[in-house]
């Protein structure tokens, strides 16, 4: 998408997603969640890892609603032929946008799955349980900080040079930071940003990053796209340089 755009991309990784170091315990998990109340699936990985358990579409309970968080989510589930009853508007695609509408207000004593990782933001749950559900995570992918020795990031930011970093979580950035050569720190954290959320570009502001944050207007690819656009629109990037 991006070098449809003219754009020249360049790929570091900030994740590694493996499967859960327990399956057998999610599976479990998985099986009951078909007589739950609710299923919320939070991401694509969450879709992909829960179907390599418990093959999608499922035979479930004629209550039991399937939530999706975002397009994405969404387009996985429906890919795997598995009917999506509820999710928050493209311009809401977050937890807090699931947990305004009306299917998520009155929860009291339902029973509720969250499909997830092991890093996922505990906000849903904990609300969701304040609200009087009973809720069951059911982490069925890892996440892990990927290794990059100086070599690499040497060609990264010494050769490549990006001039503007897309991030598209704040575990992300955080893996970022936590990974970066010292010798780089300055020239990273002074790069413009895009990011998908308001809570992103507040972390980054957090560990030290002083450039420009565009916060994409969606999430997924199509958003970054935009973020792109938006801050090439405003600010004094040469394309020459």
């Amino acid at each position: 998408m991006l070098e449809a755009a003219g754009a020249i991309p360049i790929a570091f990784p900030l994740l590694e997603i493996q499967p859960n170091a327990n399956p057998s315990a999610a599976t479990t998990q998985l099986q009951a969640a078909k007589q739950a109340d609710s299923v919320i699936f939070v991401s694509p990985n969450a879709v992909q890892f829960a179907h390599n358990l418990q093959p999608l579409p499922w035979p479930r309970s004629t209550r039991t609603r399937i939530a999706a968080i975002g397009t994405a989510t969404a387009n996985a589930l429906h890919d795997l032929g598995e009917c999506v009853d509820v999710m928050p508007s493209q311009d809401a695609s977050s937890s807090e946008g699931l947990l305004a509408l009306s299917a998520f207000r009155a929860v009291a004593g339902k029973h509720i799955s969250i499909v997830c990782g092991d890093r996922g933001r505990q906000a849903l749950a904990h609300t969701l349980i304040d609200r009087g559900a009973s809720v069951t995570q059911v982490e069925v992918y890892r996440s892990r900080t990927p290794e990059y020795d100086s070599k690499q990031q040497f060609v990264i930011f010494g050769e490549k040079k990006p001039q503007v970093i897309c991030i598209t979580s704040n575990q992300g950035i955080l893996n970022l930071v936590r990974i970066m050569d010292d010798r780089f720190k300055s020239q990273v954290t002074a790069l413009p940003l895009i990011v998908n959320s308001g809570r992103c570009s507040k972390l980054a502001r957090e560990l030290g990053f002083s450039g420009t944050i565009t916060v994409a207007h969606q999430p997924g690819d199509q958003g970054q796209l935009e973020g792109i656009q938006r801050w090439l629109a405003t600010s004094n990037f040469n394309q020459s340089e």
